[in-house]
């Protein structure tokens, strides 16, 4: 859940917060390093019929990382402002090699997502439309990306023991994340302590046979216990260790009002 974009949709971008990613693991012999940086910007576009979710990451700050591994890893998500639905997302990925996707549902089949290859030069017109919030989607079944399913989940009213399914894609994959809110702690933000919410997500993909199978190990948020339900932190667990998400802000209050959309499908009332 690394995050941000590839093109800029206006230079008045708001930024939502900001996150240290941390690692520790066999690699930095169990100790926690820092990796990266992750900023979070929103808006809406200038019809206002979409929202557009931009989250960037980068590993600049850190020679150790920059010396073997740098990252540049952008993502942008944009969002049916009156629902929620998934319209398009975009990624940049660039480490020792670069890849620039874009991934729209189609318009007569919003089951489907057709895929362009920006280095290629594919796309041009889908970008302007989408960047222009002019894009049509036909009536479709609930669907998001990983930055749709996180404003989701902050507006999803919660209880420990809930229990619910989501599909998400990643654009190429299909997936169906099972969400568990697990207990009700406390995270420390830059030495406070903000009462939240840790949720456990498991994502499962269908093989040839239709078989549900794991699709990578869980993963585990916080959300803040207040309205905002701000996103505090974010752990995944992989074979060389864990990967941290953390907010960098003593005040959690950050201004996402813009990332909600009026409706969501699937919120209870």
């Amino acid at each position: 859940m690394l995050l941000a974009l590839c093109v800029c949709l206006t230079p008045d971008l708001t930024v939502a917060a900001q996150y240290q990613v941390t690692y520790r693991g066999v690699f930095s012999l169990g100790e926690e390093m820092p990796i990266a940086d992750v900023v979070v910007l929103a808006q809406r576009t200038s019809r206002g019929d979409l929202l557009a979710t931009r989250l960037e990451a980068s590993s600049e700050a850190y020679p150790v990382v920059e010396s073997l591994y740098p990252l540049r890893y952008r993502l942008t998500s944009w969002l049916a402002a009156a629902d929620g639905r998934l319209v398009a997302l975009e990624k940049f990925e660039k480490t020792r090699r670069t890849k620039h996707r874009l991934y729209v549902r189609d318009p007569d089949d919003a089951e489907r997502m057709r895929r362009f290859d920006r280095l290629a030069g594919e796309g041009e017109h889908e970008s302007r439309q989408l960047q222009q919030g002019s894009w049509s989607l036909r009536a479709a079944t609930p669907l998001f990306d990983h930055l749709g399913l996180l404003v989701y989940l902050r507006e999803r009213r919660l209880q420990v023991g809930d229990r619910f399914s989501v599909p998400v894609t990643d654009g190429r994959d299909r997936l169906a994340y099972d969400i568990r809110v697990e207990s009700e702690s406390a995270v420390a933000i830059a030495g406070q302590a903000v009462p939240a919410f840790k949720l456990r997500l498991d994502a499962w993909e269908s093989d040839a046979t239709g078989k549900r199978q794991v699709a990578h190990r869980p993963a585990y948020i916080w959300l803040s216990r207040d309205a905002d339900r701000s996103l505090l932190r974010v752990d995944v667990r992989h074979a060389i260790g864990r990967f941290r998400a953390e907010l960098q802000a003593a005040d959690t209050r950050v201004d996402v009002a813009q990332l909600q959309p009026r409706h969501r499908v699937g919120d209870r009332p």
